[in-house]
């Protein structure tokens, strides 16, 4: 039987005390950030006439859409339809976003880094999971 952290991720040596945190924040700017570009590329589409649906279908007969960010984006519409759809879920995701991309650009700047894409995704959290 596999162990809980198993279910998530193979067991990893990340390196020095703390990697295994940072290497977490690693992997959730990435995430974020994919959520960040697969709402501006449906909005784009919107915008511009593309027949509703039919960016996800691209992007997923492509592989640029992960299965996290199709999740993800389909919580975001069933909000659009419905306001009060998993409103305690997205409140407490948007709340971690920001959190952990927080995190992320502050561990950057620790390590001469400036991460300008997680530091304006952190900003945006509240939008992209549509509670404004």
């Amino acid at each position: 039987m596999r162990g809980t952290f198993e279910r998530f991720s193979p067991v990893l040596h990340a390196g020095p005390l703390a990697s295994g945190a940072a290497l977490k924040l690693a992997h959730n700017a990435m995430v974020y950030l994919g959520f960040l570009s697969t709402w501006e590329a449906v909005q784009l589409a919107n915008a511009a006439g593309v027949r509703e649906g039919l960016i996800e279908e691209v992007t997923t007969a492509t592989g640029t859409l992960s299965y996290q960010s199709r999740n993800w984006l389909r919580r975001v519409e069933a909000r659009q339809t419905d306001p009060k759809a998993d409103l305690e879920v997205a409140q407490t995701a948007a709340r971690l976003m920001t959190k952990d991309l927080r995190l992320a650009v502050g561990l950057a700047a620790k390590n001469g880094l400036v991460l300008p894409g997680c530091a304006l995704a952190a900003t945006l959290a509240i939008r992209l999971y549509g509670l404004e």
